[in-house]
């Protein structure tokens, strides 16, 4: 024990400011933003969801908790390639893994006495931190950004600030099914992050949509949700961006194994003029309550006009967007975790590399984008006849030929090439896979 002592003080430093997951010995589980931790192992989280063992779920501000009470403490999993741990070998106590699906560093206090230290924790280590000291971890299976918002709501703004680009909107001014990709480069890892859009027209159908057992599998693989809507200018339409947050929240705590505490939901309130983005300011008083009203349904507000920092010397604005989306746990988990539904396209297990993205994960993601895709355009197809006179009947006809042509594609490719060596077949069908990706 006596070469672990130190070092779980050491990664609670490192994990300050980011999401973590703490057990304490009654088994409620606080998940929140680390704020500040002590020699003690006594920790400050701020904007938490707190599990009760019955698995109800509740949320706090802010909450303290004595280190003498903690039995598991969760970082997350990029804090593996923090500099304490590129010196270590791997016979001392250090990254372990937990569940199977995410690489996490658990620090447990123990009870032994007083005086007794807490040690890190290592269950099934996965990797040799000798041959990772000089690298990061780079995370090929990546979890999902689903950024959403009622028509209008400038979601595409917020993905250019976020990734540089933007994909375009669909002919009829939707941007329903549109994806993108996120490069992210921190100290600790780096990711390809696919990004979703999706639009929430009728909050009503959209909730009964999500729910459907269908959708639980894109919804497990959101790692984040991003809702956009136009920052308020008085009470008037506050009842329906509480009824869109309280809908995800429902969607997400229903489909998701551990009830959304892995995930990171955000309330993205936009200035809609440049007259209000210079009074973000002034509007403190209106923002505190926003903040109150996302917190109940758990989203954390994010004033996107604010600049700098606020009172409690936090960033805010978009960078709080970046570094709250940045600090997340995007790992999905093992390769074997990801092959889902699609060995029947005979892709091969390995990961070879084709334009610097896995076949089997492009595959993946297609595969999911297809189930999302078609719950959208059933969505779209079933709109009243007003709506309906919004889409233009051949415009209609030619999603479905698309979604037609996409299945047909990749059908074609596994006949075609059957008959190639395994080399060529893997490259033919990644190819596909890219150009479908791209709307090809």
């Amino acid at each position: 024990m006596a070469s672990t002592i130190g070092i779980p003080i050491k990664l609670l430093n490192e994990a300050t400011g980011h999401q973590v997951t703490v057990e304490i010995d009654s088994g409620q589980t606080y998940r929140g933003k680390l704020i500040e931790a002590e020699d003690n192992m006594n920790c400050q989280l701020e904007n938490i969801n707190v599990t009760q063992r019955d698995g109800r779920v509740t949320h706090l501000d802010r909450v303290y908790i004595r280190g003498s009470h903690v039995r598991i403490f969760i970082v997350p999993d990029m804090l593996r390639n923090a500099p304490m741990f590129r010196s270590r070998a791997t016979r001392g106590r250090g990254v372990g893994l937990a569940r199977g699906r995410a690489t996490v560093n658990r620090a447990r206090g123990q009870r032994g006495g007083r005086g007794s230290n807490p040690v890190l924790d290592t269950v099934n280590a996965p990797c040799n931190l000798q041959n990772r000291r000089h690298t990061k971890m780079d995370i090929k299976h990546s979890r999902r950004i689903l950024c959403v918002g009622a028509p209008g709501s400038r979601v595409l703004d917020v993905i250019k600030d976020l990734t540089g680009t933007a994909p375009a909107a669909h002919a009829n001014g939707s941007v329903a099914g549109l994806t993108h990709e996120w490069d992210v480069n921190t100290a600790y890892y780096t990711a390809k992050v696919p990004v979703w859009v999706d639009e929430i027209p009728d909050v009503k159908r959209w909730k009964e949509d999500f729910m459907k057992p269908e959708a639980k599998e894109v919804v497990e693989v959101v790692g984040a949700w991003v809702y956009c809507f136009p920052k308020p200018n008085g009470e008037s339409l506050k009842h329906e961006w509480a009824d869109i947050m309280k809908s995800i929240q429902s969607v997400v705590e229903q489909q998701t194994e551990d009830m959304g505490t892995n995930t990171v939901m955000l309330a993205v309130a936009l200035p809609r003029s440049s007259s209000q983005a210079s009074h973000a300011a002034a509007t403190n008083q209106g923002s505190e309550e926003l903040e109150d009203l996302c917190l109940d349904y758990g989203f954390e507000y994010i004033d996107y006009a604010a600049k700098g920092k606020n009172e409690y010397g936090e960033k805010a604005g978009f960078e709080r967007l970046k570094e709250a989306l940045e600090a997340n746990e995007w790992t999905l988990g093992t390769a074997e975790d990801a092959e889902t539904r699609i060995d029947d396209l005979d892709f091969d297990q390995d990961e070879d590399v084709l334009g610097g993205v896995g076949n089997r994960e492009e595959a993946e993601m297609t595969a999911e984008l297809f189930g999302m895709k078609a719950a959208l355009m059933g969505e779209e197809n079933d709109f009243d006849a007003e709506a309906d006179d919004l889409v233009p009947p051949a415009e209609q006809a030619a999603q479905v030929d698309d979604l037609d042509r996409m299945m047909g594609k990749l059908m074609a490719v596994k006949e075609q090439s059957a008959e190639l060596p395994e080399e060529q077949r893997k490259r033919m069908a990644a190819r596909a896979v890219k150009e479908l990706m791209k709307g090809d």
